[in-house]
């Protein structure tokens, strides 16, 4: 169980994970400071979890699956990103290639 006063690599990833979730733990420190306890409680109620600001077995649980399904949909809104600006891309050189054959005249045969 982590809780406030604690420190190090432990207290890092539950900040990386409060950050991933969509909750501001403050700085990524590896310090269990105020911030981190806020943004732990504020994750409890989200969760409707007992909010005591203590990421225990259960806090960690949610935790986990709310990280894990926003990376998701971080990886997903990047895949739809690429394939517009892959269509977008593909779209510009069509016009280009127009373009290009517009002001050659016609092909000849």
């Amino acid at each position: 169980m982590l809780r406030q006063g604690d420190s190090g690599a432990p207290i890092e990833e539950l900040q990386k994970s409060l950050e991933d979730a969509g909750f501001d733990p403050g700085p990524i420190d590896g310090i269990f400071g105020p911030k981190t306890a806020a943004a732990v409680k504020a994750f409890q109620e989200s969760e409707d979890l007992q909010v005591d600001g203590i990421a225990g077995p259960n806090t960690m649980g949610a935790l986990a699956k709310a990280s894990a399904k926003n990376e998701a949909a971080t990886v997903r809104d990047e895949k739809a990103a690429f394939r517009s600006k892959l269509s977008q891309s593909s779209a510009a050189r069509k016009e280009d290639e127009d373009e290009d054959e517009d002001e050659s005249g016609p092909t000849p045969l």
